[in-house]
């Protein structure tokens, strides 16, 4: 899952993939405008809990993050995108 957030927190873009395992190929799909919703709001805490605890003296301190889930590993990793 990919997602950028809006530096007013109030709407994001979000792309859902995942890699078929028998071709190898990486197919998207979609959530639904619910898990959407939830997303933006779940990543919003999180950004605010970062700029919070992390003491940023520049908002939004990322704006955006790539997570991808291994499920045979049952690992997630979540990799945060910074402004340039």
């Amino acid at each position: 899952m990919r997602a950028e957030l809006s530096s007013e927190n109030d709407h994001c873009k979000c792309e859902f993939d995942y890699v078929d395992k028998l071709t190898g190929n990486t197919k998207w799909f979609s959530a639904g405008s619910r898990a959407n919703s939830d997303l933006l709001d779940l990543l919003v805490e999180l950004r605010n809990y970062f700029v919070a605890n992390f003491n940023s003296q520049e908002k939004p301190f990322w704006h955006g993050c790539e997570v991808t889930v291994d499920i045979e590993t049952l690992k997630i990793n979540i990799d945060f995108k910074y402004d340039d």
